[in-house]
């Protein structure tokens, strides 16, 4: 892997924009994901761009001081990676960046071509989920936006039952109000794929965007627009497949706790056989000694023959 400071320069940007910054190095995930699809013309216009600030290809171009032909084609390859979306603000596309998650790494991975090309793209973004979720939690609003992150308890402590899963009626209210919808890749499922750790089963059409996400992704072509009763029925097959995964764990694990029983079961008896076989052994061992035992003093008390005379 290259060591390019302008791009470890824009990852550094992003983050101290995100709030998310504790330092970054080539080794970082923030550098790992950029480093392989954003080249050093990409890198100088993405530079102009800020955190969720709406900027037209010619207020980039002004900022770059560059030609509004080479920063829209500069602009139009950074949004083919994912790493820039738009949006159309009084009928012109703007262009920004979001945070790292959820945004700039699922956007990213939403190219299924640059993801096989690079596999390091799943990696890096599996690393930033992991490594990163204490800086992250701020920014989902400890849960209201729908997401949530591990948490250690102390031992013996309660737990509180805090979660929940959104009911049909907050879902149906987002689906009815949405001006956009789109399906398309499972980004945790793809980055698994990529790591080698899973087979790519419901991959696509699993993850809807809305709204103006939805248009960007769509005409990028990662996406595809789905109507209202698309979305309502993605959310059935979602609900059936939960379902499933219930019975298949449940299934399971009664399976596995009952060939666990079984094992013990058998331990348990080989045990007691083993004991069976010891004791037995050692009575006839002791049954030898004894009766060693027994010559030798049957032996040593018998009278003596007497000596011939000389």
């Amino acid at each position: 892997m290259a060591k390019r400071p302008n791009i470890l320069k824009l990852a550094t940007k992003i983050s101290l924009e995100s709030m998310t910054y504790t330092g970054i190095t080539y080794n970082d995930p923030e550098y790992k994901i950029l480093e392989p699809i954003i080249d050093d013309e990409m890198c100088a216009i993405m530079m102009h761009l800020r955190l969720e600030a709406n900027r037209t290809v010619e207020d980039v171009a002004k900022r770059a001081k560059q030609s509004v032909e080479y920063t829209q084609t500069q602009l139009d390859k950074l949004a083919k990676t994912g790493a820039v979306r738009y949006r159309y603000v009084d009928g012109k596309r703007c262009y920004f960046y979001p945070i790292w998650v959820p945004g700039i790494m699922e956007g990213i991975l939403a190219n299924r071509e640059q993801c096989d090309k690079y596999p390091v793209l799943g990696e890096s973004f599996e690393a930033y989920t992991r490594r990163r979720p204490e800086m992250l939690a701020p920014m989902l609003d400890s849960g209201k936006t729908g997401m949530f992150f591990m948490r250690v308890m102390p031992v013996m402590s309660a737990i509180e039952n805090d979660t929940r899963t959104a009911s049909y009626d907050e879902l149906k209210t987002l689906i009815e109000n949405a001006t956009a919808i789109s399906v398309g890749p499972c980004s945790c499922r793809r980055a698994r794929r990529l790591m080698g750790e899973g087979c790519g089963h419901l991959e696509e059409d699993m993850c809807m965007y809305l709204n103006d996400n939805a248009v960007c992704y769509s005409e990028q072509g990662y996406h595809r627009l789905v109507t209202k009763e698309e979305a309502y029925e993605i959310l059935r097959r979602a609900e059936e497949r939960t379902r499933e995964l219930y019975h298949v764990a449940n299934t399971y694990t009664e399976d596995a706790l009952r060939r666990t029983e079984e094992a013990i079961q058998m331990a348990l008896s080989e045990v007691q056989e083993s004991r069976v076989r010891f004791r037995a052994a050692s009575q006839e061992q002791m049954q030898a000694q004894r009766a060693e035992l027994n010559r030798t003093s049957a032996a040593e008390e018998s009278p003596k023959a007497p000596e011939d005379a000389q």
